[in-house]
Parts: structure tokens; C-alpha cells; sequence
């Protein structure tokens, strides 16, 4: 009965910490992609731009809290458009918002600094996003996913801050 009893404790004990590490280890997607989105003024469409993203997206089994570490480019917002700017978004599991920054040779930027604002909506694939400039013009790859994100997430330029609206009901995006 005793060594019956020490093997389902060390069975579960292995068990326990094997659950454990495969918690902490995320099974990273590559993303290398090319996305064209919409360029919104004022509401109306005035062109497209074409974001490049490489880099790898972490996909943990039991967590929400998910990063992309990697290069997002976004050719209209020059301040974003270089080679070497490594770039971190963290995915927030609990409203479905999006937080990017920027980082250059280990110094951080923030989102603000290189005129983003810095909560965006992106899917799970990264390949719908909307994103805004802190001149209010936003990047988007859907008029859906446009009002998704001005009815969400507005920028005060004047007190350069943002400020997340009913964050409870935005919608996970497919």
C-alpha cells in the first residue's frame, strides 16, 4: 500500500510540474507577411499602405497574455519605417485590446514617440488590425474594423493619452 501511495504522488508531482513547464514555454508562430490596409482621414478612405511584419508571435496553451516580437512596418508612418526597429505588441486577454512598442539598438520608443498611439485591435493571425496615427488618421484593413476602432479607442493630442471606451464590449477580432 505504501509504494502503491509514493507512485500516485510522484506521478502526480510529475504531472504537476510537467503542466508547469509547458505553461511557461510558448510555441511561437513566424510571421512573415506582407497585409495592404486602408488609410482613414476624417472618416473617408484616401489610400492604401502595405505593413510588413516579421518576427515571431509566442502561442502559449493555457494563457491569454500572448507578444509578437518582430518587425511592423508601416510605410505612412515613416517614424515606423526602418529596418532596424524591432517592434513588441502584447496582447491584453481580458479586453481585447493590443499595446505596441517600439524598440531601437535595446532603447524603448514609445508607441507616442513614434506618432502611433498605442493600443491597437489585431486578430490572433495578424492579419486584420487597425491602428491610429496621433494625427486621428487610422490604418485599418476593413471599414468594419475602422469603426471597431474609433468607436473604441479614442487619442487626446492634447493631453497625448488614450482613452479605451465600454472595453468590455469590443469584440474579439476573427
Amino acid at each position: 500500500m505504501k509504494q502503491k501511495l509514493k507512485t500516485i504522488i510522484v506521478i502526480a508531482i510529475l504531472l504537476v510540474i510537467s503542466i508547469w513547464i509547458i505553461d511557461k514555454i510558448p510555441f511561437n508562430k513566424n510571421i512573415n507577411q506582407q497585409i495592404t490596409a486602408n488609410i482613414y482621414e476624417n472618416g473617408v478612405a484616401v489610400g492604401q499602405t502595405t505593413l510588413v511584419m516579421n518576427g515571431e508571435k509566442s502561442n502559449y496553451l493555457f494563457r491569454k497574455k500572448e507578444r509578437f516580437i518582430g518587425e511592423f512596418l508601416i510605410p505612412y508612418a515613416e517614424k515606423t519605417d526602418r529596418s532596424d526597429l524591432q517592434t513588441s505588441i502584447t496582447w491584453n486577454g481580458e479586453d481585447n485590446t493590443q499595446y505596441i512598442i517600439y524598440f531601437y539598438k535595446g532603447v524603448f520608443k514609445l508607441a507616442e514617440d513614434m506618432e502611433l498611439v498605442p493600443y491597437l485591435l489585431i486578430n490572433d493571425s495578424m492579419t486584420k488590425f487597425a491602428i491610429m496615427l496621433t494625427n486621428h488618421t487610422v490604418i485599418a484593413t476593413s471599414d468594419e474594423l475602422y469603426k471597431l476602432y474609433i468607436k473604441h479607442i479614442t487619442w487626446h493630442s492634447d493631453t497625448t493619452s488614450t482613452s479605451i471606451v465600454e472595453v468590455n464590449k469590443i469584440p474579439k477580432i476573427d
